[in-house]
């Protein structure tokens, strides 16, 4: 199955919009785990996604990964 560039952007703003519907504080830390969440081909564990986020904000942390894959399952926005 191709993914489109279209279907990245898609995936990313849906959660953005869901998230903000939550008003969720979407900080550059968690922007860029959105955007490292949605590149993924497949399930990944936490570190493996937070290294995606470091490409785009070098800044991010574990400890905020871990604490972003807890509120997307606590709002079932994602099974974790």
């Amino acid at each position: 199955m191709i993914v489109t560039d279209q279907a990245y952007a898609d995936k990313q703003q849906s959660l953005l919009d869901a998230l903000q519907a939550l008003a969720v504080s979407l900080t550059r830390s968690r922007r860029a785990l959105i955007r490292g969440l949605v590149e993924q081909a497949h399930a990944c564990d936490a570190v493996t996604l937070m290294q995606a986020a470091r490409r785009h904000h070098p800044a991010t942390s574990l400890g905020s990964t871990y604490r972003f894959l807890r509120l997307l399952e606590q709002h079932q926005l994602a099974m974790v």
